[in-house]
């Protein structure tokens, strides 16, 4: 667990611990085409984890420039529209 946290480099702050573990719960949760995105981004970092913030805006960014996501709502949509 100490080199865990040490090579996240969030030693000696709680704030940064407590970040550290609701940013691996986010995670954690994803679905993969979010996963392979965000490992993309992490690794493209030098501390290897973005922060909460930066997590939930590069996802959000991500989603809502995402075709596949855009396809499942025209789904969604035209099913409702469906006659009774």
């Amino acid at each position: 667990m100490e080199f865990y946290v040490s090579s996240r480099e969030v030693t000696g702050s709680y704030e940064k611990l407590f970040e550290l573990i609701i940013y691996d719960r986010i995670k954690s949760s994803l679905p993969p085409y979010l996963a392979k995105h965000l490992l993309a981004l992490e690794s493209a970092n030098d501390k290897g984890w973005l922060g909460r913030q930066t997590l939930i805006k590069a996802l959000d960014a991500y989603v809502a420039s995402s075709s596949f996501v855009a396809d499942r709502n025209v789904v969604n949509s035209n099913r409702d529209q469906r006659p009774k």
